[in-house]
This record gives C-alpha cells, sequence and structure tokens, in this order.
C-alpha cells in the first residue's frame, strides 16, 4: 500500500519505519528543509552538538522511544545525566531533587503545608486514574488537596513558565499527572543532540525507501532557477513563508469519494486532537 504522512517529527517517521517494515510504500511530506519537527535543533559550523529549537529531554520510563532506539542499534548513543533540580527562596537556592531535599526546603514550612505536599506527590506518582483528573484544572485540583501556598511555591511557578500568565490557569490536571508520573530522577538526550538523532532516524529510513520531501517548494528557489536567474532565499519572502506553512494531501484524477473521505475525516480528526492538545 502506498501511504503518505505529513510531517518528518520523531512521530510521522516513527509511524514509516513501522509501516515499512510491513512493507508498505512511504511517502513523508515536510514543510521544513529539515527533519525532527518540534524536536529539531540548529547548529553553528564550529558546535559539535546541535542546540534544540526547543526544549526536549526523554525520561527512562519513555519505552517507547527508548525500545525504537534499542531496535536500531543506538542505545549507546543515549546519554542519560542526573540534572540539578533548585529551587530560589528568600535570596538562597536550595536543592529540590530528591524526597531528603525537599523535606528540608524552608519554602514550604515545616507544618501542615509540606505533609499536604508530600501526600500529593505520592497519590499523583501511584494513582493511575487520569480519567477523573480531567474534571480539574491544574490550578483548581492542586489548590485544593495541596493547598494554595505548596501549589504557589512549587507548581504555578513552573505552570506560568510553561504556558504564561494567559493560559496557566487553563491547563488540565491530566496534564500535569502525566508529567509527574512519568518523571525519573535522570533526563535522556541523544549523542549530539535531538538533530542528530532525527537525521539518522531519516537517514534509516532512506535506507528502506521511505521518500522524504517538501510540498509546494519555491519555484525561484529549485536549482535551474537559482542556477539561471541567481535567485535565493530571500528574494520572496511570501511565496516561501507560504510553502513552510503548506503540506500535501493526496490527489489524483481517479481518487474516490470514499478515499476523498477518509483524507477529509482524518484531517478533521487530527485537527481536532491538536485543538484539544493545545487548549486543555
Amino acid at each position: 500500500m502506498k501511504i503518505a504522512i505529513v510531517g518528518a517529527g520523531i512521530a510521522g517517521m516513527s509511524a514509516a519505519y513501522d509501516l515499512s517494515k510491513k512493507g508498505h510504500e512511504i511517502t513523508i511530506f515536510e514543510a521544513a528543509d529539515y527533519v525532527g519537527g518540534l524536536a529539531a535543533g540548529f547548529k553553528e559550523s564550529h558546535w559539535d552538538w546541535s542546540v534544540e529549537r526547543f526544549y526536549h529531554h526523554w525520561f527512562q520510563s519513555d519505552s517507547a522511544i527508548l525500545g525504537l532506539i534499542d531496535e536500531l542499534g543506538w542505545s549507546d548513543q543515549l546519554i542519560f545525566p542526573r540534572p540539578v533540580t533548585v529551587m530560589f527562596h528568600q535570596g538562597k537556592f536550595y536543592p529540590f531533587d530528591s524526597i531528603p531535599s525537599a523535606l528540608l526546603y524552608p519554602g514550604l514550612g515545616w507544618g501542615i503545608n509540606k505533609i499536604r505536599f508530600g501526600i500529593v506527590n505520592l497519590a499523583i506518582r501511584f494513582t493511575n486514574n487520569w480519567k477523573d483528573l480531567e474534571k480539574f484544572t491544574v490550578d483548581e485540583w492542586m489548590r485544593k488537596y495541596a493547598g494554595d501556598k505548596a501549589y504557589e511555591q512549587v507548581w504555578e511557578p513552573m505552570v506560568v513558565g510553561k504556558f504564561g500568565e494567559r493560559y496557566a490557569r487553563q491547563v488540565n490536571m491530566a496534564w500535569m499527572w502525566a508529567r509527574l508520573k512519568a518523571r525519573t530522577p535522570r533526563l535522556g538526550t541523544f549523542k549530539g543532540g535531538f538533530q542528530a538523532f532525527s537525521d539518522k532516524l531519516a537517514a534509516k529510513l532512506s535506507e528502506k525507501g521511505v521518500e522524504s520531501k517538501n510540498y509546494f517548494y519555491p519555484v525561484h528557489l529549485q536549482p535551474f532557477y537559482r542556477k539561471m536567474f541567481g535567485y535565493e532565499e530571500g528574494n520572496y519572502p511570501v511565496t516561501e513563508l507560504i510553502s513552510s506553512l503548506t503540506f500535501a494531501i493526496p490527489f489524483f484524477s481517479n481518487i474516490s469519494f470514499e478515499e476523498q473521505n477518509y483524507v477529509y475525516q482524518t484531517i478533521a480528526e487530527s485537527l481536532t486532537e491538536i485543538k484539544n492538545e493545545t487548549f486543555d
């Protein structure tokens, strides 16, 4: 079966890898001129490692991606250092990366606030009932069970830092549960950075016959026009912007109504999922 995948991020390339093993003919369409999606990076010529465009790491509990890396034989290139986590309180930094250090942190005092903080952490770690948590925002649930002081000292600054003050109070508690439930003391990366991993995965897919191509690549940047007329990036910024924001959907002269409807339904469902993930 011929299958098109929109986006050469980690999920798109992983799907392509699994499908290609089953004998399908895969083409990946990517708007950018690099692979990796949100995990992509950039680097200067004298850097050994790339820097992620958006902050990324793996947990030691991320069995799916670590299983793929092991299957590809790249586990020796995984790095899991233990970061130093501190809290800033009244002009001083305090360690906050273990149970003993959390118990000694003075910002929560020494009474009920610290007890509630500990109980909430244990409850989140040991529960698998995330569906009930979907009924609450982080702000609502944490204030109710951890208390205002513990929430405002520990979790609220993190949520505001990630989502901004405008959206911090809208973040769903199930999202926070997933972060705390899966979290491990060590955070992982790939030797050379996430871009190095993405490039290796793309190269592996290429070996298996999986194509990755841009859609609506600007005409003036195609090799013939570059050579003939000397065009270069920046000559037509509007065209280049449209190209970077455009993706391909299947179309051909004898596409059936059922196939058209399938494409439509798939796009609609994907957009709904993206909307829910963005605004939950």
